[in-house]
């Protein structure tokens, strides 16, 4: 009802309601928050070689709308820390991320840059303590916080580590020409026709259970065996 209690037809869904009006405002200042963003790298230090964690400069996918309907494309965000999967600071798979990968950017609610300047390159041996810092400024949620995370929307790899559901491990540098397969009680390697079998007991080379034993200087091995040619198949 109105102050002079006379009928109203200003509702929570009027667009001059009070409600509507901070509403506004409160939707607003949430959309200036960033908060995380489908992304791409355009550039990144690193280069795969064993040294600390480099950054990246990455640009959103999804581009800008204003009020109008209109599209803007975003400029590029500079210096994102990179995750990398590592464990202390002696212990890490080095698999640093390529220009053009597609990942996730997650942006801190205030200012890390100089928890960034401190703990670059960090050796294992800082405290959590040691490790804080002040908020590099007053900002919040914002772009130039962000930290990548990859890979996301990514193609068939090539060189690459497999788990499998029957507990196998698989490594291939050349997408299958070259493999070398772990499981339980035996490691298998092939290179084209070629092949090793390792398993407790014995070495077979050229095939599993190979039928002829490896000649040593001191005769006949007990452990290793191979088969006498390609084409062996006795």
């Amino acid at each position: 009802m109105a102050t002079d209690d006379k009928p109203t037809t200003l509702h929570l869904n009027s667009q001059t309601s009070d409600f509507n009006a901070h509403q506004f405002m409160i939707e607003q200042g949430l959309n200036r928050m960033s908060k995380v963003a489908i992304v791409q790298i355009t550039k990144v230090t690193a280069k795969g070689e064993a040294a600390p964690t480099g950054v990246v400069s990455v640009v959103p996918l999804v581009k800008m709308q204003d009020a109008l309907g209109n599209v803007h494309a975003h400029g590029a965000i500079h210096n994102l820390a990179y995750f990398r999967l590592q464990g202390g600071a002696n212990k890490a798979i080095i698999m640093d991320p390529k220009v053009g990968d597609i990942g996730v950017a997650v942006f801190a609610d205030r200012d890390i840059s100089a928890a960034k300047k401190k703990n670059a390159a960090w050796d294992g041996t800082r405290s959590a303590t040691d490790a804080q810092t002040p908020p590099g400024s007053f900002r919040k949620h914002d772009m130039a916080d962000g930290m990548f995370f990859g890979c996301f929307l990514g193609g068939k790899p090539t060189c690459r580590i497999q788990f499998t559901d029957d507990d196998k491990i698989i490594f291939t540098p050349d997408d299958g020409k070259t493999i070398i397969t772990s499981e339980k009680d035996k490691i298998q390697m092939k290179s084209g026709k070629r092949a090793v079998y390792i398993r407790p007991d014995r070495i077979d080379i050229g095939k599993l259970d190979a039928p002829h034993a490896v000649m040593t200087v001191d005769g006949p091995s007990e452990k290793v065996f191979a088969v006498i040619n390609e084409d062996d198949d006795s």
